[in-house]
């Protein structure tokens, strides 16, 4: 098969156990890159970017942990989708924004594609195709919605995803040093499942919405499902409640 940019984060993945690939989804749809590419009009997505794509279409969603907690890459669909979202909303948008060099210092442009969504929020990782002075397209941005500022996570591409695979092969070290439950005392396991029973973080719980969403939009539309349409729905409403509360409990605090 040949390399793409999935292909340090699938090595790392086969290194756990080859069924680890599943984590990845399907390839992406004739349909759904040409919707994508109609959102975007004259500008052109990096041919990297197209060929991982048409390799895995992001990572799968339904399961209960990402592929690098904190992110989730979304599926073609969904990237247009919050790709629109993102171009609605900056409309009605303004103020000063702060970004670094290489980086439009503005709070939105056609040219940052949405291809991660950071902790289930309305925050992102986008590809830019429309650099500032100092900057190259492809690099990589996180554009935040709250936050008015616009930063550079990765020179290109290649670079971003050498290191979540690096960072994903850390998460893995990571589980597998944790110490095995049944060696633990009584008093250790009474205080393991206490803790489980505490509410996930908001953000987690928020991304865990996010996933949910997209997985059951998607399958909706696949199979024309209403009774999936109105579980989405119902999914969605829950995301924006949280998000609702998040806000207002930071603008409390």
């Amino acid at each position: 098969m040949a390399e793409t940019l999935w292909s340090p984060i699938e090595q790392t993945l086969r290194a756990e156990s080859e069924s680890a690939l599943a984590r990845l989804g399907a390839a992406a749809s004739d349909e759904d890159l040409a919707n994508l590419r109609c959102a975007l009009g004259s500008l052109s997505l990096p041919e990297p970017f197209v060929s991982a794509w048409r390799a895995h279409d992001g990572e799968a969603l339904g399961r209960d942990e990402t592929l690098l907690r904190g992110r989730l890459f979304l599926p073609l669909r969904a990237m247009q989708s919050e790709y629109e979202a993102l171009r609605e909303r900056a409309a009605n948008a303004s103020g000063e924004v702060e970004a670094d060099e290489g980086v439009r210092a503005t709070v939105w442009t056609e040219g940052w594609v949405p291809f991660v969504l950071l902790g289930g929020a309305s925050d992102f990782h986008c590809v830019d195709l429309d650099p500032a002075d100092g900057g190259q397209p492809g690099q990589v941005i996180e554009v935040s919605h709250d936050l008015r500022r616009r930063k550079l996570v990765a020179p290109d591409l290649a670079t971003y995803f050498r290191r979540c695979a690096e960072a994903i092969a850390d998460q893995q070290g990571a589980s597998r040093t944790k110490p095995d439950s049944r060696s633990t005392s009584a008093a250790q396991s009474a205080l393991q499942k206490r803790a489980q029973s505490v509410p996930p973080p908001a953000s987690q719980l928020s991304l865990t919405l996010a996933v949910a969403f997209w997985g059951t939009l998607i399958y909706a539309f696949a199979r024309h499902s209403k009774v999936a349409g109105f579980a989405a729905f119902v999914l969605w409403l829950a995301y924006v409640l949280l998000r609702f509360a998040q806000k207002s409990k930071a603008r409390g605090g």
